[in-house]
């Protein structure tokens, strides 16, 4: 497998998901045309979420791939609900981080905020990883375990 292809998919999962926040923020602010004519804004969402994206890819998600390697687990499955994993837990060192804020929501906020706001765009990057070099990844996974 070639390397390029590795790095490839390392630095175009996390843009999956700022490319979501993107268009999440948009919808939510009912397609305001104002909102497209602020390029501070439109660069500044863009790189705050696909920032996150990268620490979280760097910091769970390279630890649960290696975890994934040497357990043999290389289905798209198994890295959906890896990506699940890293939500869940970027949803709780979120919430704890933003305590004060966030237990004054009510409970369907909180749990809006899990699914739409953390599981949709860490499922989007991890799509995109798959399908980007996944495959490729796990592929030379089982060719190393038969040599």
């Amino acid at each position: 497998m070639k390397i390029s292809r590795v790095v490839a998919t390392y630095i175009l999962s996390p843009v999956a998901g700022g490319i979501y926040w993107l268009v999440l923020n948009w919808q939510l602010n009912g397609r305001d045309p104002q909102m497209l004519r602020d390029p501070l804004g439109i660069v500044s969402i863009f790189v705050l979420f696909t920032v996150i994206g990268y620490v979280a890819e760097g910091l769970l998600g390279t630890p649960l791939l290696c975890w994934f390697r040497r357990r043999g687990y290389s289905s798209l499955r198994s890295f959906l609900l890896g990506g699940v994993a890293i939500a869940i837990v970027v949803w709780l060192s979120t919430t704890l981080l933003y305590f004060q804020i966030l237990r004054e929501m009510s409970l369907v906020f909180n749990l809006m905020f899990l699914l739409v706001g953390c599981i949709v765009p860490v499922l989007l990057s991890t799509i995109v990883f798959w399908f980007v070099g996944g495959r490729q990844i796990t592929s030379a996974w089982s060719g190393l375990a038969g040599e």
